[in-house]
């Protein structure tokens, strides 16, 4: 959703526009301290993808409340990327929810899931 010719605050207040009164919003963005956007990813599959823009978990909190959403709650994970090679998903997958309950590593998590209520 963050179209809105590059402007993710113009994106969010449409968002509040249309949700009702009460109800909430669940979107994420990719994580600006993780390596998987910066590094990884462009090593791996040779490009970055041209929608990739990255927030800090505080950048997203304050584009919520700029819009008006209330009761922000924002959580970070990992994720096992497509171009995992096959016979490792289930490593991935569980250093993934190791990763996510440590501090630390939890930090630069590839993706940040925020929710508002309006």
């Amino acid at each position: 959703m963050v179209s809105e010719k590059g402007n993710p605050q113009k994106a969010i207040n449409e968002m509040y526009r249309v949700v009702q009164k009460g109800k909430n919003i669940v979107i994420d963005f990719p994580n600006k301290r993780s390596s998987w956007f910066n590094y990884l990813k462009p090593w791996l599959l040779g490009k970055k993808h041209i929608h990739d823009h990255q927030y800090t978990t505080n950048e997203i909190r304050q584009l919520l409340q700029n819009a008006g959403f209330r009761e922000i709650e924002a959580k970070r994970i990992l994720h096992t990327p497509k171009a995992t090679p096959s016979a490792m998903p289930g490593f991935m997958k569980g250093a993934d929810f190791a990763g996510e309950r440590l501090p630390f590593i939890n930090e630069f998590a590839a993706i940040i899931v925020c929710k508002g209520i309006k």
